[in-house]
């Protein structure tokens, strides 16, 4: 597990010029790769809130009550439409 906002002291130059010469080697193994791109610092997460879920409430064909929750279901490509990926901030990082 890499995570350049751990394993990178954000603020020495030094440090950073030196982690950041191995990125390629790093990402090169990865099988997965996560970024928190719409993220502005390490306090902030990556996964969205579901959307609220609606209740339905039914009855079955003999009568007996029923109640169903749905959630509306984001397109996956829902996030790119939504932002414009050149501001993201972590496209804004100079390794990337």
């Amino acid at each position: 597990l890499w995570i350049d906002l751990l394993c990178i002291i954000q603020d020495d130059a030094d440090n950073w010029s030196n982690e950041a010469s191995m990125i390629e080697a790093i990402f090169s193994q990865a099988h997965l790769v996560i970024g928190a791109t719409a993220s502005a610092n390490c306090n902030e997460g990556f996964l969205r809130p579901p959307a609220k879920p609606l209740r339905i409430d039914s009855k079955v064909l003999s009568g007996k009550p029923l109640t169903m929750y749905a959630r509306k279901a984001e397109p996956h490509d829902d996030y790119s439409r939504r932002f414009r990926t050149q501001d993201l901030p972590l496209f804004q990082r100079a390794w990337w």
